[in-house]
């Protein structure tokens, strides 16, 4: 991992303040009405969804070397 040596902590915190989800958060909490339980609730989702991605994707097999670069161009 990143151990953030060449950041210091108050640039650190700056940055986690002006993180896009964080302010999205706020937003929705401090000036539209949305509750806490309801974005736990999306946040649950989100990663009962995640979950199952990863899960599907450990399980599946690595795709054959001759489709590497199947679907990466459109044809005309």
């Amino acid at each position: 991992g990143d151990p953030l040596r060449y950041r210091t902590k108050e640039e650190t915190a700056k940055w986690r303040e002006e993180d896009p989800l964080g302010v999205v958060e706020r937003r929705l909490l401090n000036k539209e009405g949305v509750e806490k339980e309801t974005l736990d609730e999306i946040d649950d989702e989100v990663d009962a969804v995640m979950e199952e991605a990863l899960k599907f994707a450990d399980e599946s097999p690595f795709p054959s070397e001759d489709t590497l670069f199947d679907h990466i161009f459109v044809e005309d």
